[in-house]
């Protein structure tokens, strides 16, 4: 999870700079800022999706048995 929140990161930075050229009069403050959220977005997504899958593996999917061991 933790490449894929990466790779995300860089892509968005990428397609980020990339617009930069037609942002238009779009300040560049504004679009940097535009930018760095979108990126982070991505970032707090795949964290999010990996401790959720996480919390699916450990707690729902073991046995009942192997909770009360532990």
């Amino acid at each position: 999870m933790l490449q894929g929140g990466l790779g995300s990161f860089v892509t968005v930075v990428a397609y980020g700079l990339y617009l930069l050229k037609g942002r238009g009069k779009m300040k560049m403050s504004l679009h940097l800022i535009h930018t760095r959220m979108a990126a982070q977005a991505c970032v707090v997504g795949a964290i999010t999706l990996g401790t959720t899958y996480t919390m699916y593996k450990d707690y729902m999917l073991k046995p009942s048995t192997d909770r009360a061991q532990k």
